[in-house]
């Protein structure tokens, strides 16, 4: 019994070292959230300029996601990530920026 304890301790150690450095599969590289995220910040303001009914602006939103070939959740994971590093979420929303 005491030869177990050190054996499932270490166990128990790896098994958690191993969940912590795993990506989550909504997990996107920052390039790809951040050429979404520009096209997303263009269509939102034209729906605005352009008084697009919500229907239209709907899809037209969905069609950035198709395009880009990204779900909700991945965008909701990502936006998650960044906001838990205030200064990684500016420097993306900088290139952002530079794309618009």
């Amino acid at each position: 019994m005491k030869s177990t304890f050190p054996l499932l301790l270490v166990l128990l150690f790896v098994f958690c070292s191993c969940n912590q450095n795993r990506k989550s599969k909504d997990s996107i590289p920052d390039d790809r959230f951040i050429n979404f995220y520009t096209d997303y910040l263009i269509v939102k303001e034209e729906n605005t300029i352009l008084s697009f009914d919500s229907l239209a602006a709907t899809k037209r939103i969905d069609s950035i996601y198709n395009l880009h070939n990204l779900t909700k959740q991945q965008i909701e994971h990502a936006r998650t990530e960044y906001n838990k590093d205030l200064a990684r979420w500016q420097s993306i929303y900088e290139k952002v920026l530079e794309n618009i």
